[in-house]
Parts: structure tokens; C-alpha cells; sequence
């Protein structure tokens, strides 16, 4: 499976002991889902994906 270079950096960067939330972000079509998605296969932790792009919530409940 192909990585894009970031790939590496964005993986390491999970497997780090979480103090906080983490966000990715960039502009759009760069990769940024993608990148996550494939990180989130590779890694041994709960995880959790949501995106921020709903321009307008669905409802009050946050999705974790």
C-alpha cells in the first residue's frame, strides 16, 4: 500500500503518549482522510475518526 511521505510523521506522532487531542488539518483534497484512515489501520489503540466538514450539526450528541 502506498504512503505519501507525511505519512510516517502523522503515525509516529500517535503512538505518542495522548496529553491532548489530535487534529489534522490542511486544506482540502491534500490527503488529510486518507492519511488518518491509514494510520488508524496500522495502529494498536483505540481510535476514533470524526470529521469536522458538516458544515452544520446533525444533532447535539458528539459521535464518540
Amino acid at each position: 500500500m502506498y504512503h505519501r511521505p507525511v505519512y510516517q510523521i502523522v503515525f509516529k506522532r500517535l503512538q505518542e503518549p495522548r496529553r491532548f487531542l489530535q487534529v489534522l488539518s490542511g486544506p482540502r483534497q491534500t490527503g488529510k482522510t486518507t492519511i488518518i484512515r491509514q494510520a488508524m489501520e496500522s495502529l494498536d489503540i483505540p481510535c476514533h475518526y470524526a470529521s469536522a466538514d458538516e458544515p452544520t450539526l446533525q444533532n447535539r450528541i458528539y459521535p464518540g
